[in-house]
């Protein structure tokens, strides 16, 4: 599926730039890509006009966890990205209401999954995690 594919292409894109750039070192960089993933389904409820309110409860859920990750875990972000993956496919399969294309959930569910993985992984791998100064 071309979907998936692009999502294999765009998380491997993703995760090279980080180490590239370095961005990853900084303990807020998958935070905020966690906040972004959980941002995409709001824009398309408000899109094509429904479910708007489930999306950003969803999507708060997964704010929340990408602020507790920030400050206590790389591992719970990692996860909670990966759950996103989750979320996308039970998204594709199981609502009747769908707010985002066809083609949406095979590839973000691909992105979450490879991305979710990668930074769990490093998690485990890397100190990246820097506990905030103990005054």
């Amino acid at each position: 599926m071309l979907a998936a594919f692009i999502g294999i292409v765009l998380s491997l894109v993703l995760i090279i730039s980080a180490k590239v750039t370095q961005f990853d070192k900084d303990k807020s960089f998958y935070p905020l890509i966690l906040i972004c993933i959980a941002s995409f389904y709001i824009v398309s409820a408000v899109m094509v006009g429904h479910s708007v309110v489930r999306e950003i409860g969803i999507a708060c859920i997964f704010v929340i966890v990408a602020f507790y990750g920030a400050f206590k875990s790389l591992f719970v972000v990692g996860f909670a990205i990966a759950l996103h993956g989750v979320y996308d496919v039970l998204h594709f399969l199981k609502f009747t209401e769908t707010v985002a294309p066809t083609w949406w959930a095979p590839f973000c569910a691909t992105v979450d999954f490879i991305v979710g993985a990668w930074v769990m992984y490093l998690s485990k791998k890397q100190a990246l995690w820097v506990t905030p100064h103990a005054t």
